[in-house]
């Protein structure tokens, strides 16, 4: 009766990591490094995800890569952004999204290390850091289905070449 009563608590959680609703066509990262002293540098990566079934009212919440929350994520399909969007079953999205980090000249107000250098995420929240579930892969997405928050796990990145400005 007890494991009975566990299987009901656990199909009907409002947080779910999901295997049906998503399959992954592919998912890369790209660094890249601007070509000046203190230019921004990071990573930018591109996940493509193929609908498995119809989909109601979608919309993609958050990234965690490591202990990073990125909030700002672009999903567009078929050349509309989707945010509560109905998708049909085969439909791809493709996900966007970048860690950041500037680095600031030395200020001497604020000069942070020998270098000046000042680490900043403006892609990421301090808001929630721990993932809500525990995830081994590379990332860990966020998204809601008909109200309903789910989770798709991201095994690894196809690293590209590195994009480097001169």
């Amino acid at each position: 009766m007890e494991y009975f009563l566990a299987l009901i608590l656990l199909v009907m959680s409002p947080d779910c990591k999901s295997k049906n609703d998503f399959s992954i066509v592919r998912a890369e990262s790209q660094s890249f490094a601007g070509g000046t002293v203190w230019s921004p540098s990071g990573t930018h990566y591109t996940v493509e995800l193929k609908a498995e079934r119809k989909l109601v009212n979608v919309k993609f919440l958050s990234v965690w890569i490591g202990e990073k929350r990125i909030v700002d994520i672009q999903a567009i399909s078929n050349n509309t952004i989707v945010d509560f969007s109905d998708l049909s079953q085969g439909e791809s999205v493709i996900l966007t999204f970048s860690v950041v980090q500037t680095n600031h000249p030395p200020s001497e107000k604020n000069d942070t290390s020998e270098f000046g250098y000042t680490p900043d995420h403006p892609t990421t929240t301090g808001d929630d850091i721990q993932p809500p579930v525990k995830y081994s892969g590379a990332a860990l997405i966020s998204y809601l289905v008909k109200g309903k928050k789910m989770f798709l796990e991201i095994p690894e990145f196809a690293k590209q070449k590195p994009l480097l400005r001169p």
